[in-house]
């Protein structure tokens, strides 16, 4: 695996840190991605703020049989986001998509 980290500071109070990491399964068929994500809305104060986490897996079925990565694509995700306000309930997503190319 090829790990590779990026930090960004961006306006409207969002700081966000991604690691996406690309796993090796018969030259790249497959994609295990991650990401960290937390806003702020008063960037006066420092820490604080909602926290987002998301992950996820592709699969590239075209890919395993040589053709484009982007042709043919499955890939499962989850994200939750971790409220600043603890007396917030905790929201997950989790998402299967599927894409086709024609």
């Amino acid at each position: 695996m090829r790990p590779a980290t990026r930090r960004a500071r961006t306006g409207f109070g969002l700081r966000r840190a991604r690691l996406r990491t690309t796993a090796t399964l018969d030259d790249r068929a497959a994609e295990v991605f991650g990401r960290f994500e937390q806003y702020d809305d008063n960037t006066n104060l420092t820490g604080g703020g909602d926290v987002y986490l998301t992950g996820g897996f592709s699969v590239s079925p075209s890919r395993l049989r040589g053709r484009a990565y982007s042709r043919e694509r499955l890939t499962l995700g989850y994200s939750v986001l971790l409220p600043e306000d603890e007396d917030e309930p905790e929201k997950h997503l989790v998402i299967l998509q599927a894409q086709i190319a024609f």
